[in-house]
């Protein structure tokens, strides 16, 4: 490959692929001027291009070539030949000097005529999984079915099978032709089925306000199943009857049947559940012993406890046998969070969902083909939905874990959340529940009274301080003069009380870190409405902030777990000032902080600031006490070794696994 910012003299080039909007790619003929590409059939030119457009990716990865991009309209193609005809094109430079390493474009005559039929037909899911491509994305996938499926007879959904169009309608294959165009071009004729599912003079008779659509098929694909349309009749054969009425005679009851005969669903009926599994199991192998489950990876502190449970099952049982399946979002915003090489999937990125229940049924049975031993709920609500529906089926063969924080609270200062909504119905499925602080799970059992069996489910696992995190130096406290706020501009968090403080001290200069929230004073802070505050958007990692110019940090939670921005902040070194809300004393006290016990007293924290600001030899003081507080309770081997007492590393029985018919039998055959 060319060194980047090595700039060539030798005419240079690729083919991307063939879109919507041509046969794209990009030449640099050697020099600054642009360069003419060609396309040509037996060694008849048949069209050119210019490659002149911008490709800023050709510079940003060899250095040169910023406008060397070309486009070759597909319709010039089209009057080669017959519809449904593939030609092999050679593609060179207007000189013949570069012909593109030799390359060879096959091309079928029509397919720019019908490429966004084409795109409605191509089912990515069935695809991937019917032709063990799962190593593609969605957009790879149709992709590869146009430069070499679609040329190769792939069948591009359920509902176009090539072999069925090829042995019902061999007069129309003449001269080699491709089966899905000439379909396309003779389904108006309504004389012709794609695939024994799908007739299209029985779909246009029965949704009569189709007439005029360009591909029933291609509606059918993209719209109509996921409306409950039918595709075909639902009658049954004749056989079928027959033998229908050779039972009556034999149980007479069965005759009030005969009406709804007619009304049979035919199966398969497809949907995602069919492929996802399939392409989970086929990207991960047989050996996966733990699933742990989150519904995003942002840069909250739950989403990184999840990443350090993820890292305590790898170091257990290898990067091989732990998977995380991303549930809710296909969001990984921290990636630097989870180690190279690591199973991580995102549902939606396997598939498309076209409903709360189709992504359910899709997790249920993906989780079914994987077979793991451990299933580890973080904070994700489609697992909790899981949990719910299908606990009791499931804890017979797997054993069922869930992380939880605190209870949340709507605007009306409601309970609600996971806890709520799903706790008091699914703990006696679950093996263990472990909580970042005690105080929540003696509110858990205040409110809704366990039996002591289940009480004994529910355990306090403190989370560790990020790994490599540097503590600074304060003998140069006097000369620090700003505030550090971190967190999501939420309810939660309540930096409506931050802005009050702000102007209590308005000497005072406040920093803030975090996305924007519900909280009204949001907008407030992200504009820069308030003088002494100053929004420094978010941040990546807590490395890339300066906590040199910092004197404390300021948490205004209203309600909280036990936070991990707190115990970073402990662990770098900043003096503490935060509301003792839910977890936080379990942590913060007199000795190590400043506790501020109204949480929404502004005045209070106003006071503590101040405090900070001017005791030097006691901040001194606190700042050891609070690091060695970190180090004992925080350290990341009192994380994996509290895991290990509380058997989140014990093996499942194999008696419950053999006897239950849910699971695939893999590993117990």
């Amino acid at each position: 490959m060319q060194d980047k910012n090595e700039k060539t003299n030798d005419p240079v080039g690729y083919i991307d692929w063939l879109s919507s909007d041509g046969l794209t790619g990009w030449f640099y003929s050697g020099s600054d001027t642009s360069g003419v590409v060609q396309l040509s059939l037996e060694g008849e030119i048949v069209t050119s291009a210019e490659a002149s457009n911008p490709r800023p990716d050709v510079a940003a990865e060899y250095g040169f070539g910023e406008n060397t991009g070309f486009t070759f309209d597909l319709y010039a193609l089209e009057e080669v030949g017959e519809i449904g005809k593939i030609f092999e094109f050679t593609i060179h430079d207007i000189n013949k000097v570069f012909n593109f390493h030799g390359a060879i474009v096959r091309y079928c005559v029509g397919t720019a005529k019908w490429f966004r039929e084409i795109q409605a037909i191509f089912d990515a899911d069935f695809y991937r999984s019917k032709y063990d491509l799962c190593h593609f994305s969605k957009e790879e996938a149709f992709k590869h079915f146009i430069e070499d499926g679609m040329l190769e007879r792939y069948d591009p959904c359920p509902w176009f099978s090539n072999s069925f169009y090829i042995e019902n309608y061999p007069q129309n294959l003449l001269a080699d032709k491709l089966p899905l165009i000439v379909y396309l071009e003779n389904e108006s004729k309504l004389e012709e089925k794609p695939a024994n599912n799908f007739d299209p003079e029985y779909y246009l008779r029965t949704y009569p306000h189709l007439e005029g659509t360009r591909s029933l098929l291609a509606h059918f694909v993209a719209h109509g199943r996921f409306e409950g349309w039918m595709a075909c009749s639902g009658c049954l054969p004749e056989v079928v009857r027959s033998e229908f009425e050779d039972i009556l005679h034999l149980e007479p009851k069965l005759s009030s049947a005969r009406t709804g005969l007619d009304l049979v669903v035919r199966y398969p009926h497809h949907n995602n559940t069919l492929y996802l599994s399939r392409l989970i199991h086929r990207k991960v192998g047989d050996e996966i012993k733990v699933v742990l489950c989150v519904p995003f990876i942002s840069r909250g502190g739950a989403d990184l406890i999840s990443t350090f449970l993820f890292s305590a099952y790898q170091a257990k049982y290898g990067k091989d046998q732990v998977l995380m399946l991303v549930t809710d979002s296909s969001s990984i915003d921290v990636p630097e969070w989870i180690d190279e090489g690591s199973h991580v999937i995102c549902l939606d990125d396997e598939a498309t969902f076209h409903s709360a229940e189709d992504k359910l049924l899709a997790l249920h049975s993906s989780i079914g083909k994987i077979a793991p031993e451990k299933i580890v709920n973080v904070n994700s609500n489609l697992t909790w939905q899981l949990f719910d529906r299908h606990g009791v089926q499931l804890s017979s063969v797997v054993d069922l874990y869930a992380f939880l924080f605190c209870f949340d609270y709507n605007k009306e200062r409601d309970q609600v959340g996971y806890i709520v909504d799903y706790l008091p119905k699914t703990l006696r499925n679950l093996k263990k529940v472990y909580f970042d602080n005690k105080k929540i799970i003696e509110d858990v059992q205040n409110i809704y009274g366990f039996s002591s069996e289940l009480r004994k489910k529910m355990h306090t696992v403190y989370v560790p301080a990020a790994e490599g995190v540097k503590s600074t130096d304060f003998t140069d406290h006097e000369k620090r003069d700003t505030v550090l706020w971190v967190g999501r501009l939420s309810l939660q968090k309540r930096p409506d009380i931050l802005v009050e403080i702000a102007k209590i001290l308005p000497e005072q200069q406040f920093d803030v870190y975090g996305p924007p929230g519900n909280s009204d004073s949001s907008s407030d802070i992200v504009e820069g409405k308030i003088s002494n505050i100053t929004y420094r958007g978010v941040y990546n990692s807590l490395e890339e902030i300066d906590y040199t110019k910092y004197s404390s940090f300021l948490n205004t939670s209203e309600w909280d777990g036990l936070p991990t921005v707190i115990i970073q902040m402990m662990a770098i070194g900043l003096p503490i000032v935060t509301s003792m809300v839910c977890g936080i004393p379990e942590l913060v006290n007199e000795d190590n902080g400043w506790p501020v016990y109204s949480f929404d007293d502004p005045a209070e924290y106003a006071k503590s600031l101040r405090k900070v600001n001017i005791q030097k030899k006691l901040v001194l003081e606190k700042q050891k006490l609070a690091s060695s507080d970190v180090l004992v309770i925080h350290s990341r081997r009192s994380f994996y070794e509290r895991l290990e007492r509380l058997e989140a590393f014990s093996d499942f029985s194999n008696s419950a696994r053999i006897n239950a018919p849910f699971m695939d039998r893999r590993r117990t055959a």
